[in-house]
């Protein structure tokens, strides 16, 4: 009791002692009080458990500022004052220099080079395969679509990512495989509409793209809408040209262009083949039909068409019209651009995304003129590439004269986008009509010039002609009509020298050439033990030389020094190159500058030679008031250094 008492008291004398004026100030500051409140609760170390307060002192003062007397004394010393004037004029100066350096940039520092908007078209290497002739896959002698698929990886190692097959529809067999009675179904003999999308799938995967011809001129006479026209089918009788009189065109073989039908009792009009009558495309039930066929193979995975036949198209509506050379009113006829436009509206329609543009092609006889085939082109109305034949159609015969001739001639830029043959189903292979050396330096020409090298399959291990005095033809077609028989052209692949060159494990459906066991994809990888430079290696190496700017976009200038072909390729911003061609049989000492008028600087480093593997690191050389010799039958390209 007496313990409650004296705490009581002690209660009683602290509030007391806390509110006498004379020991604690009433008015305290709570940010400068030294005052602690220790709170005597639960878990506080206190005898008694009570609160308390501490009140500590010190001799310290906190910084409270300056006061208006004292900052007026600065902002007015002169000291200060020039202080301040001297950093805001350097200020200044600085920020003026620094935009001044920045224009002075922008004008005078070299500009980024152009790059003009290239598609998957412009810059990779097409690839053509006659899909028959490429590689069996069953077994039964006949290359086919599951074949092509097995070789995905030939395709990497040669640095190909575009595929051009030649027709694999439906057809009746009649002159190969252009009579086609199923434009939406696959030759059963290639294979079957899943193995195609095996093979698009993976091709998408490797980032490639395929390539169809597309034969819209004519069908079979075995094609369903012919039997119908025929037969007066509603809706079909005007699907087919049909005149009740032959007027006395000729066709493509010079023979009579018109064959008498005798169930309907007229002429239909067949520009390519009796057994083929042409389309009317100026029916639009016909042009519906060929807009759902195209469209059906897109969404297969097809890339783009090359149009067979496109300067048969259309003709001259007036069926009583002659002339004393009636492919006036049959080939070329003006309304051909109308119809290939609303093709071309089609794929561009489907030109979804970039590097999925669709493309529109052509191959014209070697013989049409710059005009005849220039007209074909346009930027959204045209054919995306126009191929030229034109070297497909030259042999030994012509020197470098009659090239920088021909190549000036058939030139285009880059709104005409050319492509470039050197053989293909139809012709004799470059090996056959040059020899070994030569058909490497064409094959240089080829893939170096403007525009895009579309190679046949087998030209880039240097396969021959087959030879067929003793054999029965399987072309057929040509053998009747009198024209050249066309299997020594399309000869099994060369994959081995083993039985059957690694085509298939029987006997090809076409015989083999005669030198498969010397010269095959097998050999020519076997040549490497001895360093030799072989066909496979320089396709490889062109290749991949062609990727650079100056080859994929740049200008061209053609030049001819004592036999020797000179093509100069530079893009502005961008290292030029020089390639010199010796077509003759014996060493050229020329100008690699090209000449006082020439832009090619002096310096030049050796990047590819038709005769030996280059090193990277090959050394730089001064040709100013020099001379390169270049061996026979050689072709070599310097790049400037500067």
């Amino acid at each position: 009791m007496s313990d409650e008492n004296t705490n009581n008291d002690e209660k009683l004398q602290l509030k007391e002692n806390l509110e006498s004026a004379d020991n604690v100030n009433a008015e305290v500051d709570l940010d400068d009080s030294k005052a602690k409140f220790i709170n005597g609760g639960k878990g506080v170390d206190t005898a008694d458990g009570d609160v308390r307060v501490e009140i500590a002192s010190s001799s310290d003062t906190s910084f409270t500022g300056l006061g208006k007397d004292d900052l007026m004394k600065y902002a007015t010393d002169p000291f200060w004052v020039r202080l301040r004037w001297i950093l805001f004029i350097l200020f200044w100066v600085g920020w003026v220099a620094m935009l001044a350096a920045a224009i002075v940039i922008i004008v005078l520092a070299p500009r980024c080079p152009h790059r003009p908007e290239l598609k998957w078209y412009n810059k990779e290497v097409g690839y053509q395969v006659l899909t028959e002739s490429f590689k069996d896959s069953n077994g039964d002698g006949v290359g086919d679509i599951k074949g092509i698929e097995s070789r995905m990886k030939y395709f990497d190692e040669l640095g190909v990512k575009s595929l051009w097959l030649n027709s694999i529809f439906k057809s009746d067999n009649v002159d190969g495989n252009n009579g086609v009675i199923d434009y939406m179904e696959i030759d059963p003999k290639l294979g079957t509409m899943e193995e195609f999308q095996s093979l698009t799938k993976m091709m998408f995967k490797k980032e490639m793209r395929l390539i169809l011809d597309f034969i819209p001129n004519h069908t079979s006479r075995n094609h369903t809408w012919f039997q119908n026209s025929r037969t007066g089918v509603a809706g079909f009788e005007d699907f087919y040209i049909w005149a009740d009189d032959d007027n006395g065109w000729k066709d493509s073989y010079g023979k009579n262009a018109w064959e008498f039908d005798t169930v309907r009792n007229k002429y239909y009009l067949h520009q390519t083949a009796t057994e083929f009558p042409d389309l009317n495309l100026r029916n639009e039930k016909v042009l519906d039909e060929l807009e759902k066929i195209m469209r059906f193979w897109i969404s297969k995975g097809v890339y783009g068409f090359n149009i067979l036949d496109a300067q048969y198209l259309t003709e001259n509506e007036n069926l009583t019209a002659q002339a004393a050379d009636s492919t006036v009113e049959t080939m070329n006829y003006k309304d051909n651009i109308e119809v290939i436009s609303k093709w071309r509206a089609v794929l561009n329609s489907l030109s979804d995304k970039p590097g999925r543009e669709k493309v529109l092609i052509a191959t014209f006889p070697a013989k049409f003129s710059q005009n005849d085939t220039m007209k074909y082109f346009g930027s959204n109305d045209g054919f995306n590439v126009i191929p030229s034949r034109l070297f497909s159609e030259l042999d030994r015969t012509c020197d470098a004269g009659c090239l920088e001739r021909q190549i000036k001639n058939e030139v285009g830029s880059n709104d005409k986008w050319r492509g470039w043959i050197l053989g293909n189903q139809d012709t004799a292979r470059a090996a056959t009509r040059f020899n070994s050396k030569l058909s490497k330096l064409m094959q240089t020409i080829q893939l170096l010039l403007p525009g895009t090298g579309y190679v046949y399959y087998g030209d880039e291990i240097g396969m021959k002609d087959g030879d067929y005095d003793a054999s029965p033809p399987v072309d057929t077609y040509r053998k009747e009509n009198g024209g050249t028989i066309r299997d020594r052209f399309r000869t099994p692949m060369q994959w081995d020298d083993k039985d059957f060159a690694g085509f298939s494990t029987v006997k090809p459906y076409i015989p083999l050439s005669a030198d498969y066991d010397v010269r095959s994809v097998a050999t020519e990888n076997a040549h490497k033990l001895d360093s030799s430079y072989n066909n496979l290696d320089l396709f490889k190496d062109l290749v991949k030389l062609r990727q650079e700017e100056s080859f994929l976009f740049g200008d061209l200038k053609v030049s001819v020094n004592d036999n020797v072909l000179m093509l100069n390729r530079q893009a502005t911003g961008f290292p030029g190159y020089m390639v010199a061609v010796n077509l003759g049989t014996i060493k050229k000492a020329i100008s690699v500058t090209g000449g006082p008028d020439a832009e090619a600087p002096s310096l030049v480093q050796l990047v590819f030679h038709s005769g030996k593997k280059v090193k990277e690191d090959e050394p730089i050389i001064n040709v100013k008031d020099q001379l390169a010799t270049i061996p026979p039958e050689t072709a070599i390209v310097f790049k400037f250094i500067s």
